[in-house]
């Protein structure tokens, strides 16, 4: 690793990243997200909630840096943001159940 943002990281701090799954309501099965906390997270407090959803079903979310969601942390808000079925680390079975349950139509070339 390099430190070549070590005097930005110096005065800044970044929320905290914490994966989680859950199980779906409709179905029951695995859901992935991430909740970011603002620094200096007080489990005591309360803080208001941004949902961050992507335009997929054609993108997904993942383990990598988001200057947009530091930034809602930044400003004290705690944020969630999910892979919803059909993103393309989901299986087929999934793209399957989202392409039926929702009222989109999905065009291929």
């Amino acid at each position: 690793m390099t430190e070549v943002n070590k005097d930005i990281f110096d005065y800044k701090k970044l929320g905290n990243v914490e994966e989680i799954w859950y199980k779906s309501s409709f179905d029951g099965q695995d859901i992935q997200g991430w909740i970011v906390t603002p620094p200096d997270f007080d489990p005591a407090k309360k803080y208001p909630l941004i949902l961050e959803i992507h335009g997929g079903p054609f993108t997904s979310y993942g383990s990598v840096f988001s200057a947009e969601i530091q930034m809602y942390a930044a400003q004290g808000y705690v944020v969630l943001y999910t892979n919803p079925r059909a993103v393309p680390v989901m299986e087929r079975h999934s793209a399957i159940l989202f392409i039926t349950i929702t009222p989109t139509t999905i065009m291929t070339t």
